[in-house]
């Protein structure tokens, strides 16, 4: 079975200064035939200089018909990747 990297999104919650963070990873079989589909969700708080996020996170793999089969929770603690802004 082969996976995809996480394709997603993070915006600010309604209360600062929390982020919500929600991605997708697929995952094939060596057919390259979908075998399932995992989707994270975070609600996490940023540090006060806001590099650093921790909080919890919920995920739940689906089949390729869209069942879930397998779901999970569990706490986060990370360091935010630092970019460079586009002109």
């Amino acid at each position: 079975m082969f996976g995809t990297p996480g394709h997603g999104f993070s915006q600010p919650s309604p209360v600062f200064p929390y982020l919500f963070i929600r991605f997708t990873n697929l995952f094939a079989n060596p057919d390259s035939t979908l075998h399932s589909k995992k989707i994270v969700m975070m609600t996490v708080n940023l540090n006060t200089t806001g590099d650093q996020f921790s909080g919890r996170y919920s995920f739940v793999v689906l089949d390729p018909t869209g069942h879930a089969i397998m779901p999970g929770l569990g706490t986060v603690r990370a360091q935010l990747m630092a970019h460079l802004f586009l002109p």
